[in-house]
């Protein structure tokens, strides 16, 4: 399962935006994304 956070904050840290992700099991294209990795 994927978690999708669009980021629409100018100030918020650019180094952490996936500019374009495609969400494979959807085949959805976002963009300005903010990327969540679990830990097991």
């Amino acid at each position: 399962m994927n978690y999708v956070i669009q980021v629409d904050d100018i100030n918020f840290p650019q180094e952490l935006i996936e500019n374009k992700w495609t969400d494979e099991s959807l085949n959805i294209l976002y963009e300005n994304v903010f990327t969540l990795e679990r830990c097991v």
